[in-house]
């Protein structure tokens, strides 16, 4: 297996800063969006990042806040979806 490519470097940072927060309350990082298909243009386009927590996790959302900020990255949701 090659070199990692951008994408996957800086969706495993992200993916990292927020394990370091949440830890075991992380249930999955998806990645969508134009990083998967050809549309994708290097040092432009953004990543499209899910983040999925547990319960408890989802208590502690507010910590998000704390995670260095990185250029291509918006704010967490705070939407829960016990909230609806």
């Amino acid at each position: 297996m090659g070199p990692e490519n951008e994408v996957t470097q800086r969706a495993r940072q992200v993916a990292d800063d927020y394990r370091r927060v949440f830890g075991q309350d992380i249930v999955s990082v998806i990645l969508y969006g134009s990083a998967l298909t050809a549309d994708y243009v290097p040092g432009k386009s953004d990543l499209n990042l899910m983040i999925v927590l547990s319960e408890e996790g989802i208590h502690r959302l507010h910590l998000a806040h704390d995670l260095p900020r990185r250029p291509t990255l918006t704010r967490p949701s705070t939407h829960s979806p016990s909230s609806s």
